[in-house]
């Protein structure tokens, strides 16, 4: 694919899709789709869904649900 091709673009050649299925509830409409994202920002993304408080503040990862920049 033009992923592949030596000159596409940094954001092309490290794309990775994350999935997040559950149609029956509103907040999944809040994710801004078009934000760039991380693998550290999954697990906060989960405990948010599950309303789980983080213990521990991770300056380099926040939910997915929240807009805005990583360092609060």
């Amino acid at each position: 694919g033009p992923e592949l091709q030596p000159n596409s673009s940094f954001e092309l050649r490290h794309k990775v899709p994350l999935f997040i299925y559950a149609p029956q509830f509103d907040w999944i409409r809040k994710i801004n789709t078009s934000q760039p994202a991380q693998q550290i920002d999954i697990l906060p993304t989960v405990l948010d869904v599950l309303s789980i408080e983080q213990k521990n503040v991770n300056y380099l990862s926040r939910s997915l649900l929240r807009d805005g920049p990583k360092v609060v």
